[in-house]
């Protein structure tokens, strides 16, 4: 290897979400991991979702964060009918990422102010940093968001741009978040409850002419006004913009460099997952980054490929999926540019394919104890995309030894009376005994 500063396990790049996870987790394990993130966020809200709250409160990660609500309904406006029944926090994003920067150097983790250029080199990575120093390690996860797209093979969605800034009201306001569609895109506004509000409209990047961002976010508000209580008033400012189309890495994933978030697909941000997406993929990154330790070679290295590749894949086309499905909903503007372009996109495939039978049963890469490996998993309508365990019971063996005639006390012998118990519980659930 080329001449280095600095040695490490894994160099991770870009501390978002899914950088700054990935590389306390690895710090925690005992890896010595180099965080690099030029640290050139703007300020701007995001929502994160009930599901990844879960995770980061029983990761201890929710109370880093300075600025995050509690729980706010999201109030939809869809084809002329609202509903609130989902919800969100909301968080700064510029302070969260460096917050979980500071939890990742607290566990251990070094912390670098920089941009890099990274590459595999003999026996690992090597990457040159802004401040000239160098890095060597064993492997790298790239985590820096849609700029490690650049000069890759990339599947990429209708060109849409988030076109966001901040509004300020006087009086008391209760936290809260609203999204509308109006007839070139749709509107997202977040009130904290501080008397800020953040205002982002997802705009096609084809249109606008010679509108400056400030003049296509108001006209956006104008055009979506109707659906607003109450409409934000004023001129944004900081206004700033950021390519947010559905974009997918279709090159062959190298063991040595592994994409986690963005850096592996960009998604839509009408899913309202992306945070969510950010840090699983960390988890997965890592989950194979533990098996290339413990079994080094070709084969851990084609398990790591395969896992990746079809995880990063399926994601990325079940969101686009659920994303039109959505889109599909709202039928007032069906002929406009912004959306008849994107109604048939990725395609015309359903969210999930239909299992064949009541359950199907085929083999896939999970992670076991940590690490990958290939199972059998059972495939339901509820579960598309297959389970290998239930209450930490094999389910695909439960199930066979059930229809081969095994009872509840067989089961119970074998795994428990609980474990068996949630087992049988699941089975029953989806109709499979």
């Amino acid at each position: 290897m080329r001449t280095s500063d600095i040695t490490a396990d894994c160099i991770v790049l870009g501390g978002g979400p899914a950088g700054a996870v990935a590389a306390r987790l690895l710090a925690r394990e005992g890896a010595r991991v180099v965080l690099v993130d030029p640290d050139r966020a703007l300020p701007r809200l995001e929502g994160i979702s009930d599901r990844l709250m879960t995770w980061l409160q029983g990761e201890g990660l929710a109370a880093w964060l300075p600025d995050l609500s509690s729980r706010v309904p999201r109030r939809a406006t869809w084809a002329g009918t609202a509903s609130d029944h989902n919800g969100e926090h909301l968080v700064e994003r510029a302070s969260m990422n460096a917050a979980l920067r500071a939890a990742a150097a607290e566990a251990g983790a070094t912390v670098v102010t920089a941009s890099a250029q990274v590459a595999p080199d003999r026996g690992g990575v090597f990457a040159r940093l802004s401040d000239g120093r160098a890095v060597a390690a064993a492997r790298a996860i790239d985590a820096r968001g849609r700029a490690a797209h650049a000069g890759r093979p990339v599947r990429r969605g209708p060109a849409t741009l988030a076109v966001g800034g901040w509004l300020t009201e006087s009086g008391d306001r209760v936290a809260s978040a609203q999204v509308a569609p109006f007839a070139d895109g749709w509107v997202w506004i977040a009130r904290p409850g501080d008397g800020r509000v953040w205002v982002q409209a997802a705009l096609d990047a084809r249109e606008g002419g010679s509108a400056s961002p400030t003049e296509r976010l108001m006209a956006a508000l104008a055009a979506a006004a109707a659906d607003l209580d109450p409409l934000p008033g004023g001129t944004p400012e900081g206004v700033h913009v950021r390519d947010c189309a559905p974009a997918l890495r279709e090159d062959i994933i190298d063991p040595r460099l592994l994409p986690a978030g963005d850096a592996a697909a960009g998604m839509d941000p009408l899913s309202g997952n992306g945070m969510l997406w950010a840090v699983s993929g960390a988890l997965a990154a890592i989950a194979a980054l533990r098996t290339l330790a413990a079994r080094p070679g070709a084969a851990s290295e084609d398990l790591a490929r395969r896992f990746l590749g079809e995880r990063i894949r399926e994601t990325y086309e079940r969101q686009a999926r659920l994303g039109r499905d959505f889109l599909r909903q709202e039928t007032r503007f069906r002929d406009r540019p912004f959306w008849a372009r994107r109604l048939g996109f990725p395609d015309n495939a359903p969210v999930h394919a239909e299992a064949s039978a009541p359950g199907t049963v085929r083999r896939a890469i999970v992670v076991d104890g940590g690490l990958l490996a290939e199972r059998e998993i059972l495939v339901t309508a509820e579960e598309p995309a297959g389970v290998a365990w239930v209450a930490g019971v094999p389910i695909v063996e439960a199930w066979r030894r059930w229809r081969a005639g095994a009872g509840e006390a067989a089961l119970a012998a074998e795994w428990g009376p609980e474990a068996a118990g949630a087992a049988i519980g699941w089975l029953r659930a989806r109709a499979l005994v």
